[in-house]
């Protein structure tokens, strides 16, 4: 107030009244900014350039909402590391919040349509074909016009991201170029990712996981976040130096990581290489040198990450029937190098005499190891992750799951409206499942012969004695080309599970749920909503790290699925350390259906679970032996 008086005062002198001017004006900026800091806004036309956060209407914000703006309260609240080297911040964000997914159903007569249409095209085409309300078209048009460069439009249910059921990936994110030099392009595109949004809520693989859930469809709305998409345009792509997600809890600590140090997985460019379970770097916040997993030259060679993924400008989006994903291109590490953007997380291999430099002038082969991050700490990437994460926890009273995305930027002058060096951005925020264990079980005691599976890395904790089923991936048909057919297989057979209410066992190679069909089965969490135990057992030779670090996994963990995962080439006879798989004993099982690579199991008497998570192991123990 002070300095709004002087400036006044000083304007009664013309030569001073420009400067006067211009300082008020910053004063008063500055006082709305200071006010509405960790505030969600009304949609405004005269503060949208001041406000972070703001809303569209009165609704509810939806999960994904509801975390974003929690994330920014927090943060504004809290004062992180003062290391100027990595800022963090949270993308400007716009929720079109529920009343208006209300609207949009009740005015197009679409709510019974949607509930009794089991056909996802189908409800897709109807809801691109309905208008959307008017007062929701009148402030796209007035958004599309201020929000520059491609867009990211997420989807934020009313139950998405909650504590009990985060409906992790259940919905579709749609990134839209936003670049077209016609504006009713541009605005079509937004509104028609909205609508087919709106239509996901009644999909195929929503409803399985709203089943499973014991949750109706008449509960779930959606609300719609759209934010710009982190990153930088190279030619007609644009990513972000790195993604990643940070959880707070660590399922799988290996060395001298600890659970409750945490783990953070990244992966150069766009994030979907990290939530749908592809390739890349696992490091704990705590020991961030430290990568247990990339012991050897040769398993950082033969694990690390060799695509990455980023928006083609140039590619169609938003269309019925289209994977959401569509326009999103993998490219090769060398087209990274190309766009300069490689040399600041790669190193090169130097065969000669076995090491890895950050040198990209060397020839060799391009692994992506982060190493200017990590080991020569070019930002504090860990130790903002850290403090983050802490923040959140204390927050929320549990442990958080938290997707970013990093801009490393110019290391010279900005170019126009962008920061000069490093930027660390939140995206979303998550509770994530660790598990509460109950109280401790009683000992039990089995022979070999009456062992199904035996696994020292498991999750979940209690005793089951209520599935007879049980679908396996026959080890003598698998092959790591037939991955994709499998999951449409998983999907018959759980199907039939589900039909009569049966929850089953489900065993099979590699990552359940990964996106990348080199490394599992790329089923999504509706095909196999109904599976009470998950194991993942693996032939000799095809070591592929555990679903950690997912959306797939979050899901998992959050609905209490028992998850097994076994040493690659674990059987009978070979188990190390206690683990084991029976699998001549599975093949001997009469099955009630079979498909090319499956087998579906049925008992007359359950199969036994026990899963001790104070200690890691867990035991499926075969019929007649409760």
């Amino acid at each position: 107030i002070e300095n709004a008086i002087i400036a006044i005062a000083i304007t009664a002198w013309p030569p001073y009244a420009r400067i006067a001017r211009a300082h008020l004006v910053e004063v008063l900026r500055e006082a709305r900014r200071r006010t509405n800091l960790g505030q969600v806004a009304e949609l405004s036309r005269t503060r949208f350039a001041h406000d972070l956060i703001s809303r569209t209407d009165q609704g509810a914000l939806g999960g994904k909402g509801r975390s974003i703006a929690f994330l920014y309260r927090s943060l504004s609240e809290t004062s992180l590391p003062a290391n100027s080297a990595l800022p963090v911040n949270l993308p400007k964000s716009v929720i079109v919040t529920t009343d208006l997914y209300d609207d949009f159903l009740d005015s197009n007569d679409l709510r019974k349509f949607a509930a009794e249409t089991l056909d996802d095209r189908q409800v897709a085409e109807r809801f691109i074909a309905a208008p959307l309300p008017a007062r929701l078209t009148e402030d796209l048009e007035f958004l599309i016009d201020r929000l520059e460069g491609p867009l990211a439009v997420r989807s934020s249910s009313l139950l998405e991201d909650s504590l009990h059921q985060p409906f992790a990936g259940v919905y579709s994110t749609f990134m839209i170029p936003n670049q077209d030099p016609d504006h009713g392009r541009r605005m079509e595109d937004l509104a028609t990712a909205i609508r087919l949004l709106y239509a996901s809520t009644f999909s195929r693989h929503a409803r399985s996981y709203l089943n499973s859930t014991g949750h109706l469809i008449e509960e779930e709305k959606m609300a719609v976040i759209i934010q710009p998409v982190i990153g930088r345009r190279y030619g007609r792509r644009f990513y972000p130096t790195f993604s990643g997600v940070a959880q707070s809890y660590n399922f799988y600590p290996i060395g001298p990581q600890r659970p409750r140090d945490g783990i953070i997985h990244v992966a150069l460019g766009l994030g979907r290489m990290v939530v749908d379970g592809g390739l890349a770097l696992r490091f704990s916040p705590r020991h961030p040198r430290v990568l247990p997993q990339f012991a050897t030259p040769k398993a950082f060679l033969d694990r690390s990450q060799r695509t990455f993924y980023a928006l083609d400008l140039d590619a169609p989006c938003c269309r019925p029937g289209d994977d959401p994903f569509t326009n999103l291109g993998e490219y090769d590490l060398a087209v990274a190098e190309e766009d300069g953007v490689l040399s600041r997380v790669a190193s090169v291999y130097s065969a000669s005499d076995r090491v890895f430099r950050e040198d990209l002038g060397l020839p060799g082969p391009r692994v992506v190891s982060f190493a200017n991050i990590l080991k020569h700490d070019a930002i504090p990437l860990a130790e903002t992750l850290r403090a983050v994460l802490k923040v959140a926890e204390e927050g929320t009273g549990g442990p958080v799951e938290i997707e970013f995305a990093c801009e490393m930027g110019e290391w010279g002058a900005p170019r126009r409206g962008e920061r000069a060096g490093p930027e660390l951005t939140l995206l979303q925020m998550r509770p994530f499942g660790a598990r509460q264990l109950k109280s401790k079980l009683p000992t039990r005691r089995f022979a070999p012969g009456q062992v199904l599976c035996r696994s020292t890395r498991a999750l979940g904790h209690g005793l089951d004695q209520t599935v007879h089923d049980l679908i396996y991936v026959r080890p003598d048909a698998w092959r790591p080309a037939a991955n994709r057919g499998i999951a449409a297989e998983v999907d018959e057979l759980a199907r039939l599970a589900r039909a009569e209410d049966r929850p089953f066992v489900l065993i099979g190679p590699g990552r359940w749920g990964t996106a990348d069909e080199s490394l599992g089965i790329p089923v999504r969490w509706g095909q196999i909503a109904g599976a009470r135990v998950i194991v993942e057992a693996s032939p000799e030779g095809y070591d592929i790290e555990p679903s950690q670090g997912t959306h797939f996994f979050q899901n998992m963990t959050a609905l209490e699925v028992g998850y097994l995962t076994l040493p690659p080439g674990a059987d009978a006879e070979t188990g190390a350390e206690g683990n084991r798989l029976d699998w001549a004993w599975l093949d001997r099982q009469p099955a009630l259906r079979e498909t090319e690579h499956l087998r579906l199991l049925r008992f007359d008497r359950p199969l036994t679970v026990v899963l001790d998570g104070r200690k890691g192991v867990g035991v499926i123990v075969k019929p007649g032996h409760e």
